[in-house]
């Protein structure tokens, strides 16, 4: 059941890892540079084995992973496109599409105020920024008189947030036991288990194997890899050697 399991989770990590490391050779980055973010309930569980596949050496798990996405979600800013088909006089056109972003705009709970108008015409071509009233006579200049795409994106920043540093602890992070792990699907290793509130900045470094239990995700340490906690309080995982 080990072996299958292992199989199993081998063959998914070395997909994902293998399509992350052809995305950074497209791009032409390297993997020495690269460090992979975990988030999802089940992210830190595989993180080290996709990290491994992609023959990335750095991972980082923030303390909400379970819901990093959703947290990510709710703090990004609002955005909206608009696009429209214009020939000739377009003065009306370009008033109607921002009296629709606008009222979309406060139909999301915003003040349209602090809302930002961006327009374009056609496929990379004039741009222009600022209230219809201001940019009619520009965007009308620079139509002339064919058909062409005018694109208008409404956008409403969002306050951020953003981490603070935490005092360092000091002392060794008391542990909940061990537990036998067969790793590499067949050779059980006895594994330090720690609760996730045990393990705060200024402990560590932490080698693997190990197993964080947090209240809302697991952090899986390979044997070969080691768990700091940054000044930050989050989980930093890196490759030994």
């Amino acid at each position: 059941v080990e072996a299958a399991a292992a199989l199993v989770r081998d063959t998914m990590e070395g997909q994902i890892g293998g399509a992350i490391a052809a995305g950074l050779n497209a791009r032409g980055k390297s993997t020495d540079d690269a460090v992979l973010v975990a988030f999802g309930g089940a992210g830190p569980m595989h993180a080290c084995g996709i990290a491994e596949h992609a023959g990335v050496k750095h991972v980082f798990v923030p303390r909400l992973a379970s819901v990093f996405s959703a947290f990510g979600i709710g703090h990004s800013d609002v955005q909206h496109t608009y696009d429209v088909m214009i020939n000739g006089d377009a003065s009306d056109k370009i008033s109607s599409l921002e009296e629709k972003a606008l009222r979309e705009v406060r139909s999301e709970g915003f003040d349209s105020e602090t809302a930002q108008l961006s327009w374009a015409l056609g496929d990379g071509g004039s741009s222009f920024d600022g209230r219809a009233a201001d940019v009619s006579a520009g965007l009308l200049k620079a139509h002339g008189s064919g058909t062409e795409a005018l694109s208008l994106t409404a956008r409403v920043d969002l306050p951020k947030t953003h981490l603070s540093a935490v005092a360092k602890s000091s002392g060794k992070p008391a542990s909940l036991g061990t537990r036998s792990v067969a790793w590499d699907g067949a050779n059980a290793v006895e594994t330090t288990i720690y609760a996730g509130d045990a393990l705060n900045h200024g402990v560590g470094p932490v080698a693997g194997p190990v197993i964080v239990q947090a209240d809302d995700t697991t952090v899986c340490v390979p044997p070969g890899w080691t768990l700091t906690v940054d000044e930050n309080n989050q989980y930093r995982i890196a490759k030994e050697g």
